[in-house]
Formats: structure tokens, C-alpha cells, sequence
């Protein structure tokens, strides 16, 4: 949830630069993107080891994919 209103600061961010340099609101864009891919690889790695470095507890985590326990988040 507190992503959002992030997302709405950014793009008002974009909308702002509408008369500056192409140049530069293509860079800021790229920029951004590429913020956002590396901060979902980072995440997706740290789940990855925690989920290597706790297969010794057997099925932990398949619970929390459970249609019930879904529902209830």
C-alpha cells in the first residue's frame, strides 16, 4: 500500500519534465526503470537464498501458498 502514493509523486515527477531536454527526461526514465528492476532482481535473489537456506524445513513455505492462507492476506 505505501507504494502508491510513491507512484503518484514519480509520476508527477515525469509530468513535470514535459518541457525539459528529451535528452535528459529519457535518462531519468531509464533511470527509474532500471532502479525498479534491480530493487525487484535484489528481492527476488534474497528470496531465492532464503528459500535454499531453509529447504531443511520441509514444506514451510508451501503453506503459505495455500488457497486458505492467500485468502486470508
Amino acid at each position: 500500500p505505501c507504494v502508491f502514493p510513491v507512484l503518484g509523486i514519480k509520476i508527477l515527477g515525469f509530468v513535470q519534465q514535459a518541457g525539459a531536454e528529451r535528452r535528459k527526461v529519457v535518462l531519468h526514465g531509464l533511470t527509474f526503470t532500471l532502479g525498479v528492476v534491480l530493487s525487484f532482481w535484489a528481492l527476488a535473489g534474497i528470496l531465492a537464498l532464503i528459500v535454499v537456506g531453509m529447504a531443511f524445513v520441509p514444506g514451510w513455505l508451501f503453506d503459505l501458498a495455500a488457497a486458505g492462507v492467500i485468502a486470508g492476506f
